[in-house]
């Protein structure tokens, strides 16, 4: 208002005294270390001074009751601690702020997606994520082995709990997540095949297969080891007409999980053997009307039982019972016997030819056999020609039906029909034919008188025969 004015000064000393304090640098708690170790220092200029440590409150004020004399102080929570020198001289006082701050944030750790092991998946790769500069750890629950554990992708081979954990190299903190592996390894229930045979009597042989599965859903396969062909392999029924090793295969679609079975097919075509006994040896023929054919020394190729059956090729005659081991025929002819082994079907046949012999022998007798006479009392008979050629029986009959000889020659005593009978030994044919014998009419006529009658008187008689001639 009236333009006066007044002037004062101030003078500012600098008191150089005061404690040189060395800088503390900040420091961190961490998950790896909950607790750390402050140190200062005093100065080295040779006075006398007094160390103490003290955290300070949210308004930078000392909380008295947890100040420590000394240059070590143990901390074990964050915040603000002052660190005061006192020259105990001066009792001039300097102080440093060291700042604790806290690192206990874990890495963010994903263990990934629960799946499932089946079948034809025995191992999973898990998939984890986590930062690139963290130290990798996983382990099982229940301590199953793991693969390449130290990474993100390790593989793992049974159904349970895997934990990730992720170590942060800075503060040594731990993150952690799991995941659940499962498992699917229920197998198909498959019936057990049967090995089979093929044979004559059943060339091929269907195979069902029965099983049953999860899903109620399945996959056939079947296969042959050798090669084999196999109609619509993908059907659980199959037929089959080669012998050789089969390998089924039940799969259920659902998990992939597959059931085998394998069964051996053989083959057994092994033919008996017909056999007739004596068949070079049977003939039809004057001896034997009734031929016994007999086929008991067949053989089986199997052990097992025969079958057999006798037909006639055209016209013959076989009797009772054409499907027994041993019939009868009086024909003959052309036959066929066929005999089966029931122990595979297979059969073998025999083809043949009855013969016979009815032929008798054909001979002439000698026909110029002279007349019986007072002087010749015999004749002798005997045989031109015989056919064939071979054993003979003779047998000689005289007109009194009397035997006289077994010879081709015989010797006549009287005059009649003599019959000569030739039989064939190989056939029992026989012929036989007569030849007669004359006596001479040409004998003297002889003539007795008639003699007087013997009497007392007439002793003797005169016998008187010249009236013969």
């Amino acid at each position: 208002d009236n333009g006066c004015r007044a002037v004062d000064s101030l003078v500012i000393r600098q008191i150089d005294d005061l404690p040189v304090v060395e800088p503390i640098a900040d420091t961190t708690l961490t998950c790896s270390r909950s607790s750390l170790t402050l140190n200062g220092a005093l100065p080295t200029d040779g006075a006398n001074y007094e160390a103490r440590w003290c955290p300070l409150d949210q308004d930078g004020f000392e909380i008295t009751n947890r100040c420590d004399f000394g240059l070590s102080y143990e901390v074990g929570q964050p915040g603000i601690y002052s660190f005061t020198v006192t020259n105990l001289a001066t009792n001039c006082s300097a102080s440093e702020r060291v700042q604790v701050s806290l690192d206990t944030l874990p890495p963010t750790v994903e263990a990934g997606r629960a799946d499932t092991l089946s079948c034809n998946l025995s191992s999973l790769t898990l998939a984890g994520t986590a930062p690139p500069t963290s130290r990798l750890q996983w382990r099982s629950v229940d301590g199953l082995p793991i693969t390449d554990a130290m990474t993100l992708t390790p593989s793992v081979t049974q159904a349970g709990w895997y934990i990730l954990e992720a170590t942060d190299r800075d503060n040594g903190c731990v993150g952690r997540d799991s995941v659940q592996i499962f498992a699917d390894d229920r197998r198909p229930a498959l019936e057990p095949l049967r090995d089979t045979m093929l044979t004559c009597a059943q060339p091929s042989v269907q195979l069902t297969a029965s099983g049953n599965t999860l899903s109620s859903r399945a996959d056939w396969q079947w296969r042959g080891l050798e090669g084999q062909l196999i109609d619509e392999p993908t059907n659980p029924t199959v037929t089959i007409d080669e012998a050789g090793t089969y390998v089924l295969t039940l799969t259920d679609p659902l998990n992939d999980c597959t059931v085998m079975d394998t069964l051996r097919v053989r083959r057994d075509i092994r033919r008996p053997t017909a056999v007739i006994d004596s068949l070079n040896m049977l003939e039809l023929n004057c001896r034997t009307d009734t031929l016994t054919l007999s086929a008991l020394a067949s053989r089986s190729a199997t052990g097992a039982a025969l079958s057999y059956l006798w037909t006639i090729q055209g016209s013959g005659n076989l009797f009772p019972d054409a499907q027994a081991a041993v019939v009868q025929s009086d024909q003959s002819g052309l036959y066929r016997l066929v005999v089966t082994d029931t122990g595979n079907g297979c059969r073998d046949s025999l083809p043949f030819q009855l013969r016979e012999d009815f032929a008798p022998p054909i001979f002439t007798l000698e026909n110029n056999t002279p007349p019986l006479d007072c002087q010749r009392d015999s004749a002798l008979l005997s045989v031109r020609t015989v056919r064939p050629v071979t054993e003979l029986d003779f047998s000689w009959r005289s007109p009194d039906e009397e035997e006289i000889s077994s010879t081709n020659t015989a010797v006549a005593r009287q005059a009649g029909l003599y019959y000569l009978t030739v039989t064939n030994r190989d056939n029992g044919c026989s012929q036989t034919d007569s030849i007669r014998v004359e006596r001479s009419a040409d004998f003297p006529n002889v003539h007795i008188l008639l003699p007087a009658t013997l009497s007392c008187q007439q002793k003797q008689v005169l016998l008187d025969g010249s009236a013969s001639q």
